[in-house]
């Protein structure tokens, strides 16, 4: 590939910003610019013109395969599999290590009453002992995995499919055999030649694995004169048509008259394709020769060796991830590794570490990368273990990556075609910075000892993901939670979801407060902004009666304690409960037009659970710390980003600073704080805060440029104070004096009026190390 398309490539990147995602896709390759024809006018010579040079790059010299082309892989599987005539005499099996595309057809397989198999790599030559059993005609077995995995990048073998076309498969003979391989992956980082493996009925790739410059191209290649070409036409006069050549004849008046088209590719490609790409993929395709693909190969594989060789280096504990049996992932440019901290060997999330990539501006991939059964394996994790996770709120693509202490997916970085050698580099350095324990590491030892704090600002913020407001006293409600502490929330009136800042940023513009003695709840938005829109500033909603909001109950209520339990930051997660609406119908038309979207005020605590710790402290010395590390030196923007409920200032501040080396000093922090406490209220603490991308989206709506701040400052100081996580702020609850089982209903100890104020003095109790 000449260095102008690379270097064409490279530029479209954000300055300083590093691609390390090739797995999911390639960077852009430049396309000439065509004139508009009508799509139908140019089809034919267009399709054809495009399909020669697919057959130029896969090498069938002798035209052996019929090319179709869809809007993708998975098209090209769900095709397949909506095509395949599955009876009970049907089988599917399958690799365990291939992406939920071609697992998605054991869903068709299974519901036509077919039987279904999935085998670890070490399972395959169990599948061949076999003997060829009697089985009708027109049964058929269709035998499919991935030639690279896009998780670990192992590769295996194109010669598993000679070998079930020779011996046939758990009893099968061989003319029952339908091969079906996915090299979406490998076709963009290899070179092939499918006329060097005869006995691989189908293969599918995209183009945007090799050129993002279009997507929506996927290309399905289906060997004539096999089973499987047969079986696909004989399926086309009870399947769906449509129209161009898919069929040659038809009566719209009765079902006398119907003739489907007797070529594969007409029957199965339908509708109209993406006629851009298909016209641009001999000017794409040119770029990658069989030579070009060798030295791609060879490229990647260079750079992917020695991002490992870094990794080990400064992560001696991390672990590399491969196919279990074949031990390797060497040629391939996938790497994919899950960190484990050295003081205590406990795994780093997969979430946190791509926060950590993500504020650094490296595109980066985290999760189980759509690929359950690679996941499972290389985590070590079981049926049991998946099936636990999901009880537990684990749901596919969440921020939830560590459940009973076990991951629940790995970090992905992948090379390509437009890779460096320093992009390793860079990598490994970002990770270094904040995942090396021994960096500006503070002292461990720290003594038992009381300190004096004082209440400098209080808040409570009603509304979950809008603004709150400053607050004279602090009422503690039955959970452990500040009273009238997101109590409401915003509900997407189309979704019936629960909005949030990640979903719906609008949600900064709106403060929300009380008043009348916590009778009155008022949302307000900036005047400029209501101004335009041609509404008031701020409305009001009637709350009296909430059982919430009577600070004089002295509560009687049920602790959940599952540390599982819990939302965003340690707040509160939704559930499957009606929410009761507040507020009449002038209320939801403003806070609808204020956000731009129809959305109603909900009451939540019906419908919410509550984790144990609801209140969020956090110390003077903290955010200043902060503040002059983002150099953000708005103290309400942090305030905002953060926002914390209750403020404290070291009495004698001046002393509360410790050396964490000798040349960089930092807050002494709550993270040892076990309690603290005054005459009128006993608060304990559960656990730092942990942050995500949150109080970068606050940041910016307040006016703070991208760069990543204050996220990428609270990562560093998290790692300089030997935090476990992104985290800033404590965690904590008023402690039930009575009984202590860990799920109970337990009245909180009435010596206390349960009221934390302005100017209170309080005393912290620390841990000892």
């Amino acid at each position: 590939m000449n260095s102008e398309a690379i270097e064409f490539a490279r530029a479209l990147l954000p300055r300083n910003h590093i691609y390390a995602d090739w797995a999911a896709s390639a960077l852009p390759l430049p396309s000439e610019p065509t004139c508009f024809v009508p799509p139908h006018h140019a089809a034919g010579g267009t399709i054809e013109a495009a399909r020669v040079a697919v057959r130029g790059f896969v090498e069938d010299s002798n035209h052996n395969h019929h090319i179709i082309f869809t809007s993708g892989t998975t098209a090209s599987f769900e095709t397949i599999a909506n095509r395949l005539p599955w009876t009970s005499e049907s089988a599917f099996v399958c690799h365990a290590h291939v992406h939920n595309s071609l697992l998605g057809l054991r869903g068709v397989a299974l519901e036509k009453g077919a039987r279904c198999y999935s085998f670890r790599t070490d399972e395959f030559k169990q599948l061949l002992e076999d003997k060829p059993g009697r089985f009708p005609k027109k049964s058929f077995v269709v035998f499919a995995y991935s030639a690279e995995c896009n998780l670990t990048g192992s590769r295996y073998p194109l010669e598993w499919a000679a070998l079930v076309k020779k011996f046939g498969i758990l009893g099968y003979p061989p003319s029952h055999v339908i091969t079906l391989v996915d090299t979406a992956r490998l076709l963009a980082s290899a070179p092939f030649s499918i006329d060097q493996h005869p006995d691989i009925d189908a293969f599918v790739f995209s183009l945007y694995k090799l050129s993002a410059t279009y997507t929506g191209l996927g290309v399905l290649l289906i060997r004539d004169a096999t089973l499987l070409h047969r079986l696909l036409q004989s399926t086309a006069r009870g399947s769906y048509f449509a129209g161009g050549h898919s069929v040659k004849a038809i009566s719209p008046f009765s079902n006398s008259l119907f003739v489907p088209s007797d070529t594969l590719t007409d029957v199965l490609q339908l509708g109209t394709p993406n006629m851009n790409a298909i016209h641009a993929l001999p000017t794409q395709l040119a770029h990658f020769s069989h030579s070009v693909m060798a030295s791609i190969e060879h490229l990647v594989r260079s750079i992917a060796h020695r991002f490992r060789c870094l990794l080990k280096e400064a992560f001696p504990s991390c672990v590399v991830h491969c196919d279990n049996v074949l031990r390797t992932s060497e040629g391939s440019g996938i790497v994919s590794v899950t960190f484990y901290r050295e003081q205590d060997c406990t795994p780093v999330g997969h979430h946190e570490v791509d926060t950590i990539l993500s504020i650094n501006k490296v595109y980066a991939r985290a999760g189980c990368m759509c690929n359950a059964g690679a996941c499972a394996s290389v985590l070590g994790l079981s049926d049991a273990d998946l099936i636990r996770h999901y009880e537990l709120g684990h749901r596919c693509g969440d921020e939830m990556d560590l459940v009973d202490g076990k991951p629940t997916g790995v970090v992905r970085v992948s090379f390509g075609w437009g890779s460096e050698i320093s992009d390793a580099d860079r990598i490994v350095n970002i990770l270094r910075m904040y995942l090396v324990s021994n960096v500006l590491r503070p002292p461990t030892d720290v003594p038992h000892r009381t300190e004096k704090f004082v209440v400098t600002d209080l808040y409570t913020y009603p509304v979950k993901g809008c603004e709150g407001y400053a607050v004279r006293s602090l009422f503690c409600d039955g959970t452990g939670g500040a009273l009238g502490d997101r109590v409401f929330g915003i509900e997407d009136r189309i979704t019936g979801k629960l909005l949030d800042i990640r979903r719906c940023p609008e949600l900064t513009r709106v403060s929300s407060s009380y008043e009348n003695e916590w009778h009155t709840l008022v949302l307000s938005a900036p005047a400029p902004y209501c101004e335009a829109l041609g509404l008031k500033q701020s409305v009001s909603i009637d709350v009296t009666g909430l059982a919430e909001l009577r600070r004089e109950q002295q509560i009687v209520r049920t602790i959940l304690v599952d540390e599982n339990i819990g939302g965003t930051c340690g707040w509160v997660s939704q559930i499957d409960e009606k929410r009761e609406t507040v507020g009449n119908k002038a209320v939801q038309e403003w806070m609808s037009k204020v956000l731009g979207r129809p959305v109603r005020v909900v009451h939540l605590q019906a419908g919410l659970k509550r984790d144990k710790a609801n209140v969020l402290i956090t110390t003077k010395g903290e955010l200043r710390e902060l503040a002059e590390e983002s150099r953000i030196p708005d103290d309400n923007i942090l305030r905002s980003a953060i926002r914390p409920n209750v403020i404290l200032e070291r009495i004698n501040e001046n002393a509360g600073w410790i050396a964490c080396t000798g040349e960089v000093k930092c807050a002494i922090r709550l993270n040892r704080l076990e309690r603290f406490r005054n005459n009128r209220v006993l608060m304990e603490r559960s656990r730092s805060c942990t942050r995500c991308q949150v109080v970068n989206v606050i940041a910016k709506a307040k006016g703070v440029e991208g760069r990543g701040e204050p996220l990428r400052s609270i990562a560093r100081l998290s790692r300089v104070t030997s935090e476990k996580g992104i985290v800033f702020g404590s965690l904590a609850r008023l402690v039930p004096l009575q009984d202590t089982v860990t799920t109970h209903t337990s009245r909180y100890d009435e010596r206390l009026t349960n009221v934390l104020m302005n100017g209170d003095e309080v005393v912290g109790e620390y841990y000892r190390s």
